[in-house]
């Protein structure tokens, strides 16, 4: 059963547009002397211009890819803190 969602925000993955829905996000820890620091966390899944999971899209992601919409999450995400500060 396919379930329609609103993504989170809009963007481009290998020239197709889609919508980004965030899961969770944690930011990672910067670390002591004792422990490594932890990077930061965010699960994402893509959705049609529809709103409907992309799975097909999903697949055809690069790592860079991976990451670069990784890298739109925290900036969407930044956003939104701004405005809320504002």
């Amino acid at each position: 059963m396919s379930l329609r969602e609103n993504p989170d925000f809009e963007t481009r993955v290998c020239g197709i547009p889609c919508g980004v829905v965030i899961d969770a996000t944690e930011r990672g820890w910067g670390g002591s002397y004792y422990e490594p620091p932890e990077p930061d966390y965010c699960e994402w899944h893509l959705v049609d211009r529809r709103g409907y999971r992309a799975e097909w899209l999903e697949s055809k992601l690069s790592m860079n890819d991976e990451s670069d919409v990784s890298d739109k999450v925290w900036q969407h995400l930044r956003g939104i803190a701004e405005d809320e500060a504002m």
